[in-house]
């Protein structure tokens, strides 16, 4: 594949897994919290299927990486769940920019802390300006001190909180391809939620209606199978570096998108507060994004 194509379908990949957001707002209409992530997720394992077969990606995994998955997929329910009702109890766009944003800088403190690792003048500067963006983009300033930490905030922080410490779980396995890792986490976030969370409140998922399939559909195919396989399909071909630079675009196609069909209003102050974040994490890691966003798991 030519490097233009490439660069094409991997904008779509983080076009559709910006979708991601307002399209959970939208099945909200329709489901909650437990049965969207039973839906959503056994739905990607099946449709992954086909893609590992397809690829030639071995289903074997190892206990010591099958471990990791488990815990992953447990990690994962409480993630998906916080990062749904971010979008239905608030505002789509604005939780997808604000979680996607904060998730880097987030991973880097508790790699920081983890490892023991001083953080550097510098990166302190960095941490402090991606802060600021990211309390920009929450409007928090208009807040009054007693309002700051409302429930909705704490969706999204914890989100972010919860996928870095999936990201950095994830970072120790070794030697498994990192779909065959994803379609795992797929299948125990999927078993551990009918265990013990999930009640089909809403009825069958067989009599929903034609706008609640297209929004599955959209989601599973679009944002997790196609999104997860481009993403490592361009890793392997044009290198971790180049495209991780394109998951800049995921926030703005969060609050874009959730503009366009959902009507959410997206005030200059956001999209600056999202534009003054990025910049702080590429000087927090020094243009070397590797270790900030690429993770063994899709959005």
């Amino acid at each position: 594949m030519k490097t233009l194509s490439i660069y094409f379908w991997l904008i779509i990949a983080m076009l559709l897994w910006g979708s991601s957001w307002p399209l959970a707002a939208s099945l909200s209409q329709f489901i909650d919290e437990h049965e969207f992530i039973v839906y959503r997720y056994l739905s990607t394992a099946i449709c992954l299927i086909p893609v590992m077969v397809w690829l030639k990606i071995p289903f074997r995994i190892d206990r010591y990486n099958l471990m990791i998955a488990i815990l992953s997929g447990v990690l994962m329910v409480f993630y998906t769940e916080n990062y749904f009702l971010s979008t239905t109890l608030g505002t789509p766009g604005l939780a997808g920019a604000i979680v996607t944003t904060l998730i880097p800088i987030t991973i880097f403190v508790l790699s920081s802390i983890l490892t023991r690792k001083l953080i550097s003048f510098k990166q302190w500067i960095a941490l402090t300006l991606s802060s600021i963006g990211v309390m920009t983009t929450m409007n928090i300033w208009s807040y009054d001190s007693s309002e700051i930490f409302i429930q909705n905030n704490h969706y999204m922080i914890l989100a972010a909180l919860i996928w870095s410490s999936m990201s950095i779980l994830s970072s120790y396995s070794k030697e498994v391809d990192a779909i065959t890792l994803s379609f795992y986490i797929y299948i125990f976030t999927t078993v551990f939620d009918l265990l013990f969370y999930y009640e089909p409140t809403h009825g069958s998922v067989f009599q929903m209606s034609g706008e609640f399939w297209l929004y599955l559909i959209l989601i599973t195919i679009g944002a997790s199978t196609f999104g997860t396989t481009m993403f490592f399909y361009c890793v392997k071909h044009i290198g971790v570096k180049e495209t991780s630079t394109f998951n800049f675009l995921v926030p703005f196609f969060a609050m874009g998108l959730s503009f366009i069909f959902l009507g959410e209003e997206i005030g200059l102050a956001s999209i600056l507060g999202v534009m003054i974040t990025i910049y702080g994490i590429k000087t927090l890691n020094n243009l070397k994004f590797s270790s900030l966003f690429i993770d063994k798991v899709s959005k």
